[in-house]
């Protein structure tokens, strides 16, 4: 559920990152146009979220992706994806990342904590989030 300063922002994942349930093609919305509008969205605000904030937070996914890949075991790495949730709410408290970026952690993590299609797919969105990125000074 988004934050209601937030309504609706992350109403794309709702229909989850594939086009169909064979989970084999990501929407283009996931991978462009969404991702293009998270990306404004975290410089949008009072608190610009940083390139290396965001970089940091997607080397934890992607830590834990590669050792779901690496031993197959996604019970064991659900907690090391749920734990960016706790880690968002730090970043927003220290002001190194804006509000959004928490909802945006929150909703992709829920769904990525389901299943190793819906993990990948949420490293794929944040890969696509990080092109898009452009800091504003």
């Amino acid at each position: 559920m988004a934050d209601q300063r937030y309504p609706n922002n992350y109403e794309y994942l709702k229909n989850g990152y594939y086009t169909d349930s064979s989970n084999k093609r990501l929407r283009r919305g996931i991978i462009i146009e969404d991702a293009k509008r998270v990306a404004e969205d975290l410089v949008s605000g009072k608190i610009k979220m940083t390139s290396t904030t965001l970089r940091r937070f997607y080397s934890k996914l992607l830590s834990a992706y590669e050792k779901y890949k690496s031993n197959n075991d996604f019970e064991g790495i659900v907690n090391q994806i749920e734990a960016l949730i706790p880690d968002a709410e730090i970043a927003v408290k220290r002001e190194v990342a804006p509000y959004q970026f928490k909802n945006f952690i929150r909703e992709n993590v829920n769904l990525a904590s389901r299943n190793p299609d819906n993990l990948k797919g949420f490293v794929r969105h944040y890969q696509s989030i990080i092109c898009f990125f452009s800091e504003k000074k």
